[in-house]
């Protein structure tokens, strides 16, 4: 529940970040620029030269021509910024053929998961007539806001690049270009640099689903005058608990906002073309119908190094019982694909690769399957009677187990969670979600994952009324979404 629905009035005086922060910052641009060539000379990157000129402000994605007078006072970009952004954005909506006269939000998502986070409210605010302009830091995140948005990008509705560099005159730049009514971040990243220029801009600034650990708060509290700064400077900081709202309090926040997590959300954008949806819904369905007919198949998502080992040691102990069990592994990133592979070529199991034949149905005699893909992990989740949601088996801080949880399909996770904790300890209170304990053996591992598997795969009701569980426990926050975007909105005087 947001125990602040409006922001109160705050200083329009724009905190500069400390000396220190704005030099290296300057120092580091060169050598960024090298390693980002450096790494496509590596690996062919095919978003080099797009990356190049959004990130060191050589081209943006615009509707309209930029101002051709270059501001450098602060009194001169406001004026600009607040004046001229609904005139342009207003101009370039005609020419799109698009009744959204309300100005454009910039939205920041650093990679795949909070790409998959924001989305639901991107399209909310599409659908109340905003514009957006997304940026992300990672490829994956990129090729996934892609994905996700082609036709609205196509459509002029979304303009999508990479994040500008932490840099004053490049952020300013970009402003002039976007003229942003709003901006968002989500959950963790944030630049100081450009928090300023959208302070000293007049720009309401949102922190969105935020969240932060003890660990991330203590490193922030060794650069105190830098967290004061971008606390500052932000509007808002919306947050998951309790605990995240102290720690943001302790940096020198003075609006914070609870509201539950945007992962609970209801994501129906995460299905693909590319798989047969209709037989992986036929199946949920008649798993949903409690007749458990099909062979045993679990999921082992969005792993990262050292889980796939883990979960084949499980599954050779696991086909003792279930000799048709088929486990398949969908890794998180696409550049781990071959490494995953490889493990498989040496495991002794029979396995099958999703990218030499996507039409090709599982055959029977299959034990493992990767899905070596992007975009589909619902899917795969919704064949599943189990599914285990990787980085949590390392100490990575999990993923959203909220993609499973809402197909009804109940959920094993490892002892690292802190990066969803909140939403793991609601669903294990309900029991749509088993979780390891933490400090146990590689060993103890294996035998007690093994031993939660073969109770839900042996027990198919109690897996059933698991996933109905979490299901209603979902259904219970959909709220979630409407609480955050209501102080943007208000901030925007929508």
């Amino acid at each position: 529940m947001i125990n602040k629905t409006t922001i109160t009035q705050q200083s329009t005086f724009a905190k500069k970040p400390p000396l220190y922060y704005r030099l290296l910052i300057r120092i580091a641009q060169p050598f960024y620029h090298w390693w980002l060539w450096y790494r496509h000379q590596r690996c062919a990157n095919p978003y080099y030269e797009q990356e190049i000129a959004d990130r060191f402000g050589q081209r943006y994605h615009t509707k309209q021509q930029a101002p051709t007078s270059l501001l450098t006072s602060d009194k001169l970009m406001t004026d600009e910024l607040t004046s001229d952004k609904l005139m342009a954005n207003d101009t370039s909506n005609k020419l799109a053929g698009v009744n959204t006269d309300f100005g454009c939000i910039w939205i920041h998502a650093v990679s795949l998961g909070e790409m998959n986070t924001i989305a639901p409210m991107l399209r909310a605010f599409l659908a109340l007539g905003f514009d957006i302009y997304l940026t992300n830091t990672t490829h994956t995140g990129h090729a996934r806001g892609r994905s996700l948005f082609t036709k609205e990008i196509a459509d002029g509705r979304v303009r999508h690049g990479f994040v500008p560099i932490d840099e004053p005159k490049v952020i300013q730049a970009f402003l002039k270009q976007v003229l942003p009514v709003a901006t968002l971040f989500v959950e963790t990243e944030l630049w100081a640099n450009t928090l300023y220029e959208l302070k000293r801009c007049c720009i309401p600034t949102f922190l969105v689903n935020a969240r932060l650990s003890a660990k991330s708060a203590k490193r922030y509290q060794t650069f105190a005058k830098l967290s004061q700064s971008m606390m500052h400077n932000l509007t808002g900081i919306i947050v998951q608990d309790d605990l995240s709202a102290q720690r943001f309090r302790q940096l020198g926040a003075t609006q914070t906002m609870l509201a539950p997590s945007l992962k609970w959300q209801i994501q129906d954008n995460h299905r693909d073309e590319h798989v047969d949806f209709g037989f992986l819904l036929q199946t949920q369905q008649t798993k949903q119908a409690g007749e458990n007919v099909s062979r045993p198949i679990y999921v082992l998502g969005s792993s990262h190094a050292g889980e796939e080992a883990l979960f084949l040691a499980v599954h050779q102990r696991l086909l003792s019982d279930f000799a048709d069990a088929l486990l398949i592994l969908v890794p998180r990133h696409p550049e781990r694909f071959n490494d995953v592979a490889s493990l498989l070529n040496v495991s002794g199991f029979t396995w099958q690769r999703r990218s030499n034949n996507p039409k090709q149905v599982i055959a029977t005699d299959i034990q493992v399957y990767l899905a070596d893909s992007m975009g589909e992990l619902m899917g795969f989740y919704a064949l599943a009677d189990v599914a285990v949601v990787g980085g949590s088996f390392v100490n990575i801080g999990g993923h959203n187990p909220i993609e499973a949880v809402q197909l009804g399909v109940p959920v094993i996770m490892g002892a690292y969670t802190q990066s969803c904790q909140s939403i793991v300890d609601e669903l294990r209170q309900v029991g749509a979600l088993w979780q390891l304990a933490i400090d146990k053996t590689q060993e103890q591992a294996i035998e007690q994952v093994t031993q939660q598997l073969h109770i839900w795969l042996t027990e198919p009701k109690q897996a059933l009324q698991a996933g109905m569980s979490g299901q209603a426990l979902v259904q219970s926050h959909q709220h979630a979404q409407q609480q955050q975007m209501q102080p943007i909105l208000t901030a925007i005087g929508y």
